[in-house]
């Protein structure tokens, strides 16, 4: 009778555990995302003359023209092309 009962809460706990490490890991890819962005993030806010509000609207514009990639390929793709003047 003990064996049956311990079982599905272990199972509970190594779900919950998947799921603890899951986010864990989601948050250090964010993290690692943020630290890789954030140079570029500002040149293309210099680029932009301190208007966030451009750059967000140009990256969006490229997140439609080229959708399931990353925030670092667009930000580079956006500096690309204003350093290109279109």
């Amino acid at each position: 009778m003990l064996l049956t009962l311990s079982r599905p809460r272990q199972l509970r706990w190594g779900k919950k555990l998947g799921l603890w490490l899951s986010n864990l890991r989601k948050w250090w890819q964010d993290l690692q995302e943020g630290i890789e962005c954030a140079p570029l993030e500002q040149r293309l806010n210099e680029l932009v003359k301190r208007r966030w509000d451009v750059a967000e609207r140009l990256l969006k514009a490229q997140k439609l023209r080229n959708p399931n990639q990353k925030r670092k390929w667009y930000l580079e793709k956006v500096i690309y092309d204003l350093k290109r003047g279109r």
